[in-house]
């Protein structure tokens, strides 16, 4: 199992770097670096097998994932959806990244 989290763009701008000789000799566009106070991000929810695969869960926009949360919109449907199929028939290991979502105790049982 595995959750993806992507903040921000793809590249950073903060990171390229204009060699020049005198600051006026910059394009006044590259001078400044425009930043975003809260950029976009997507959270999405998978899970991956030897014999195979949960449906993608994405999470929307704003929603906080907290243990609550995680059993309710990620756990429990995945479980009643793959239940039968692959968790009666063989053994899983569930992973997780140690977050206070994964770890609290509701999420455990």
């Amino acid at each position: 199992m595995f959750c993806i989290r992507m903040k921000g763009e793809a590249s950073n701008s903060l990171n390229d770097r204009i060699l020049s000789s005198t600051s006026s000799t910059i394009n006044e566009e590259l001078r400044y670096v425009r930043r975003v106070q809260r950029p976009l991000s997507v959270m999405i929810w998978g899970g991956v097998f030897g014999f195979g695969r949960t449906q993608l869960i994405f999470v929307p926009q704003g929603v906080n994932v907290n243990s609550t949360e995680c059993k309710d919109r990620i756990l429990e449907p995945v479980e009643k959806d793959l239940g039968a199929s692959i968790f009666n028939k063989n053994r899983c290991l569930f992973q997780q990244d140690g977050a206070p979502a994964h770890t609290a105790r509701i999420t455990q049982t």
